[in-house]
């Protein structure tokens, strides 16, 4: 399938596409087959929490199959993970005994949830959040005073170059837009459909300066398993929560 644009979808929408992809997403990161999680992405969130005392609470915004939060764990951080997939949280679940997830978007979570953490981390997650605001001030009202959030996302100016849609008439950069097609990494294409949504990166900044956050740093992040890619496909963001 082609990348195409399509409608806005809900949340309860994505959380059912990554039901069908859970398992396939378990094995492709089991397996070292996903090079940019294992080799880029992860690592650097990882190096990122270097400093934490042991027993801080992390809390793993869009957790998925568990692969980050059992690494985050094992340093000694209490780990709190949630996604809105109940197939993903069930694998996390066998994956990662030694964290804790929910099945529940970090909206629902904030709702229900008086916990308060150190530090909250989204690994490829912000992209494929229908209601990105709603994302933001969820995670803020969850994070201690001077709490900080760390999260990866596609590089939204070289993402619809690397796939090829960059040049598609329906495709402006500065337009929030739902895009759709097979759920794809660089060494292995799937039979699943995932969608993500392309905002510039100015969505982002401001998205968390409105959510009470002060960016720290902005990391354009250059996968070395891919020598034939010379530009970023990743974006980081550090960020404190400052009010």
């Amino acid at each position: 399938m082609r990348y195409r644009k399509v409608r806005p979808k809900t949340i309860e929408e994505i959380g059912r596409e990554w039901d069908l992809l859970g398992d396939t997403r378990n094995l492709q990161i089991a397996s070292g087959g996903d090079l940019s999680f294992s080799q880029l992405l992860m690592p650097e969130i990882i190096h990122r929490l270097r400093d934490l005392p042991e027993g801080d609470s992390v809390l793993d915004v869009g957790s998925g199959t568990g692969h980050l939060a059992e690494r985050i764990a094992e340093r000694g951080l209490s780990v709190v993970g949630v996604d809105p997939s109940l197939r993903s949280v069930a694998i996390a679940r066998d994956n990662a005994s030694n964290a804790v997830f929910h099945a529940v978007s970090v909206q629902d979570f904030a709702k229900l949830s008086s916990e308060k953490f150190e530090v909250a981390v989204s690994n490829m997650v912000l992209m494929d959040a229908p209601d990105l605001l709603g994302v933001l001030h969820a995670v803020s009202s969850l994070l201690a005073p001077e709490g900080r959030f760390i999260s990866t996302i596609t590089h939204p100016l070289f993402w619809p170059r690397y796939w090829g849609y960059e040049s598609a008439e329906w495709f402006d950069y500065l337009e929030e837009t739902f895009i759709e097609g097979d759920f794809k990494i660089a060494s292995q294409s799937t039979p699943h459909v995932s969608t993500h949504i392309h905002r510039p990166i100015s969505a982002y900044v401001n998205g968390l300066v409105a959510s009470g956050f002060r960016i720290t740093e902005l990391r354009e992040l250059v996968s070395s398993s891919n020598v034939t890619v010379k530009y970023p496909r990743f974006l980081l963001l550090d960020a404190v929560k400052v009010r």
